[in-house]
């Protein structure tokens, strides 16, 4: 290992611990049960290692509020500190071993990778259930409706689509009664959860039970309704994904092209490519090729998404 990889190791291990003792830690208290004479007694615990260098790394980077949300709505059963934690680690393992091995650009790189490809699979993850839940929409509230017409209340409709619900929906609204059965008022609740699930649809949804709970009215209609006009928006939004499928798939192949093209140069003809890791002008080169497929594959998104 050169001596500025040892320096750089050095010195993120210095900076890790300086967060662990600047920042400070809240005491966490959890409530046992009962003794035999009916008082509870309160026992002091605080935050175990993991949980507080991940505590750290939120402060200090994105926020805990934003990386909790992406977990839950992604249904990853890993707290944020936790995450935020075993991401760093991962880090800085992939920074040592490539260090050691590749030198202290490449132990960079592939620290910079393990945080990248982390939220990479959180962020597919939280859009397929995202998706799979839209999907489920208008069937959900088929059944709010029937379990309406059928004398059931709102709290107990909800509780049937847990019973009769698929994933993730079943899961999603299983969460939601959860935290009303511990207090919560029901619209934050349904709020929340239309907003992990980042669905305009359910808001429309929660829209219409705040107007019925103001003005009244027969609310199996209301939602049988919003259950036909989320079914005719998602048949449009069909029809215009079958139409622009051809420039989706022209833009993938257009931003894969040129790196297809330079993999098999380099398995062909390594010393043709060898000069974009040996010398500084092929790195530039690199550095500046990278810069501008990023922003084609920007522009290229931008113009075939259709955002109804």
């Amino acid at each position: 290992m050169t001596p500025l990889a040892a320096a750089l190791l050095v010195a993120i291990g210095l900076a890790a611990i300086a967060l662990l003792v600047i920042t400070p830690w809240p005491i966490r208290v959890r409530l046992v049960e009962r003794r035999g004479d009916g008082v509870a007694v309160a026992v002091v615990a605080r935050p175990s290692l993991t949980t507080r260098f991940g505590v750290a790394v939120l402060h200090r980077t994105v926020g805990a509020t934003r990386v909790e949300q992406a977990l839950l709505g992604a249904g990853v059963r890993t707290s944020a500190p936790e995450f935020a934690a075993l991401t760093s680690v991962a880090a800085l393992a992939a920074l040592t071993i490539a260090a050691a091995l590749r030198g202290p650009l490449a132990g960079l790189l592939a620290a910079a990778a393990v945080p990248a490809c982390a939220w990479l699979y959180v962020s597919r993850r939280r859009s397929g259930r995202a998706s799979a839940f839209a999907e489920q929409l208008p069937t959900t509230l088929q059944t709010l409706v029937a379990s309406l017409r059928a004398g059931y209340s709102l709290p107990q409709a909800l509780d049937s689509v847990t019973e009769s619900g698929f994933a993730p929906t079943s899961e999603e609204f299983e969460r939601m009664l959860q935290e009303v059965r511990v207090g919560r008022p029901l619209g934050p609740a349904l709020l929340d959860l239309g907003q992990r699930m980042r669905s305009d649809d359910f808001d429309w949804v929660v829209t219409a039970l705040d107007i019925n709970k103001e003005v009244g009215g027969d609310l199996s209609e209301v939602l049988e309704t919003v259950e036909r006009t989320i079914r005719e928006r998602e048949s449009l939004r069909r029809n215009i994904r079958s139409l622009s499928a051809e420039g989706r798939v022209s833009a993938v192949i257009i931003f894969l092209l040129p790196f297809v093209t330079l993999g098999l140069i380099a398995i062909t003809n390594p010393d043709y490519v060898r000069i974009f890791t040996t010398e500084r002008v092929g790195m530039i080169m690199a550095g500046v090729a990278t810069v501008l497929m990023a922003i084609g594959g920007l522009w290229l998104r931008a113009m075939i998404k259709v955002k109804m």
